[in-house]
């Protein structure tokens, strides 16, 4: 009995291994296909006048939706560039989107 015990638990852990390096493999060629995110300030200097522009990113809230008992959050990434004064220059929409999801409080 004991060694029929040792060997399933074998047989177990190997096969939890290979389940585990398959999904290791599968993350990888997704990370690969995904192109690198670019690392730069994001500084732009405004071609109308010579005032400085800095851009930074802001999620703005779409739509939030009740969903099999969970609230849904979807925001959208813009890039928002503001003059020295902190004035918004300029709105551009990335087309990022990021979802949040929680457990609905009961209302």
């Amino acid at each position: 009995m004991t060694s029929a015990r040792i060997l399933f638990l074998g047989i177990f852990f190997i096969g939890i291994m290979v389940v585990i390096s398959y999904m290791d493999n599968e993350s990888q060629e997704y990370f690969e296909a995904v192109s690198p995110l670019s690392l730069d300030r994001g500084e732009v200097e405004a071609s109308s006048n010579d005032e400085d522009v800095e851009m930074s990113l802001k999620n703005v809230l779409i739509t939030t939706e009740r969903i099999n008992g969970f609230d849904v959050e979807v925001y959208e990434e813009y890039e928002v560039y503001t003059n020295e004064e902190g004035e918004v220059v300029d709105r551009v929409a990335t087309g990022h989107y990021q979802t949040l999801r929680y457990k609905a409080t009961n209302e």
